[in-house]
């Protein structure tokens, strides 16, 4: 059992540079990660990559009404946050 076994992260900038790391940490602490950007196929790509499990989501987080459907729609894939 790892420290954040049943713990969801939502992880923005998740497809690169230090999201991406911190995604990997989480991941491999035993977190689900919700690995974030404004592209869907690099944020999925990122997902795929990471030891756990993990989805991928696209979301412009400038935009409120979207990072509220984003948090609803990763609560209801991978469980409250």
């Amino acid at each position: 059992m790892t420290e954040l076994d049943g713990q969801v992260a939502i992880v923005t900038g998740g497809s690169r540079g230090i999201g991406l790391a911190i995604a990997r940490a989480l991941s491999s602490a035993g977190a689900r990660v919700a690995c974030v950007a404004r592209s869907l196929d690099g944020a999925a790509t990122a997902a795929n990559g990471l030891s756990g499990e993990a989805r991928g989501y696209a979301c412009d987080v400038a935009d409120s009404v979207a990072c509220v459907d984003l948090v609803k729609q990763v609560e209801d894939e991978l469980g409250p946050v």
